[in-house]
């Protein structure tokens, strides 16, 4: 399956040529003070008058098929991230969502806690002497490093998607 849906992302995926071509065609046509690739001007997609260059209808037609190919990139590519998701990186996002929740709430324990002992008139390095706050507090730093984990590997994960996918060279 992943080495299909590789074939279709490869087929679609547009070259450094026309990934330019196609920057300069949707933002950089009409504007004066940019320098026109040759290219575009000797195929006839764009022509100059006036120091203004503009599309022609060829440069129309190619600019919209590179949008095609661009879109059929996008949807390749989209199915391609959706099935790793699902599959890889799903379970490691769920882990990391339950892993913040955790450290809100003892977060928000350790806070509440801090507020009785100052209602309580102690003062800040007694509070944090406090054998009850100091748990709270290392409960929050081990599941920050937990968390920290976590992200790496969800990381490493994606990294290697797109490593094997081999749409981009890292």
């Amino acid at each position: 399956m992943i080495e299909k849906l590789r074939t279709a992302l490869m087929e679609s995926s547009l070259s450094r040529e026309e990934l330019q071509h196609i920057m300069f065609l949707l933002f950089c046509c009409g504007d004066s003070n940019r320098q026109v690739p040759e290219d575009l001007i000797k195929a006839g997609y764009i022509s100059i008058n006036d120091n203004c260059c503009t599309l022609t209808d060829k440069g129309r037609a190619y600019r919209d098929s590179l949008l095609q190919k661009l879109a059929k990139f996008v949807a390749a590519s989209d199915e391609v991230f959706r099935q790793y998701f699902d599959n890889e990186l799903l379970p490691i996002k769920k882990k990391l969502q339950l892993l913040k929740h955790e450290w809100r709430s003892t977060r928000d324990k350790r806070l509440r806690y801090k507020e009785t002992l100052m209602k309580q008139g102690k003062d800040k390095a007694a509070i944090k002497k406090d054998v009850q706050y100091k748990k709270l507090q290392r409960e929050q730093d081990t599941l920050r490093t937990r968390m920290r984990h976590a992200e790496k590997e969800y990381n490493k994960k994606l990294s290697a998607c797109i490593k094997r996918i081999g749409i981009l060279d890292l």
